[in-house]
């Protein structure tokens, strides 16, 4: 016990409030009222100042809100009292500063905002943490979603326009086949069916293109009317040969 009470006076001498301790009786009640009750209260308070001051720089708020503490626990030096001796009467009615901490933590929080950009300080201010959480969470959800359609509309874009490609091979193809064909009818006949069955495959997914948004025509290689003017020379090649 005695050990204790020698480790409690000299914690005492170091924060300089031997003479407010020596109200109290019980040596609980000095390290409570004198060290403990004011100390967490400065060290909200100086949370507070350090982490608004620098929202971005956490470890530069540390090293501030340490140097305050100090600061606060040595000034002035060869003294028989501290910046902390005169703080450490508020652990008396430290239920009291909770309250006054916490509506300056909501005044603080108006004048230096945390990570929030100037564009979002007006929009979103005088929402609580809970609120702006689920915003950032939904926006988040949004943006996977939107990479999701763009990732899986290119893919139908470029799906489109290679059987585009296709259908324009074979039908260019059919040409030197009808050429070659001579005078024989039937498969002439042949030819021009199967010509206009992927001529006509060919202009309705060009116009499936066509029709597409402007975010998945930027996949394409070339737009939809340069392919439905390429269909509309084979053709006429075609019907020439």
């Amino acid at each position: 016990m005695a050990v204790q009470i020698d480790i409690l006076q000299q914690v005492l001498e170091v924060f300089r409030v031997q003479e407010f301790a020596s109200q109290y009786s019980s040596t609980l009640d000095k390290f409570l009222y004198s060290i403990f009750f004011p100390m967490i209260l400065l060290l909200l308070l100086i949370y507070i100042l350090s982490a608004r001051m620098f929202p971005n720089h956490k470890g530069l708020s540390v090293l501030l809100g340490v140097s305050f503490l100090i600061f606060i626990v040595v000034y002035p030096p060869e003294s028989d009292y501290s910046l902390y001796s005169a703080f450490a009467p508020i652990g008396q009615v430290w239920y009291a500063f909770v309250i006054i901490i916490g509506v300056l933590w909501v005044l603080l929080s108006h004048i230096f905002p945390s990570d929030r950009s100037a564009g979002f300080q007006g929009a979103r201010s005088g929402r609580s943490p809970a609120v702006l959480e689920r915003e950032d969470v939904s926006e988040g959800l949004i943006k996977k979603a939107k990479k999701a359609y763009e990732k899986t509309s290119g893919k139908i874009a470029k799906q489109l326009e290679r059987q585009i490609t296709t259908n324009l091979a074979y039908m260019e193809n059919m040409i030197n086949t009808k050429r070659a064909a001579g005078r024989n009818s039937k498969e002439i006949a042949d030819l021009i069916k199967e010509f206009n069955n992927l001529r006509s495959e060919a202009l309705a997914m060009i116009a499936r293109l066509d029709n597409m948004s402007e975010m998945e025509k930027a996949y394409l290689q070339r737009n939809p009317e340069q392919y439905e003017l390429e269909v509309n020379r084979i053709t006429r090649d075609f019907s020439r040969a």
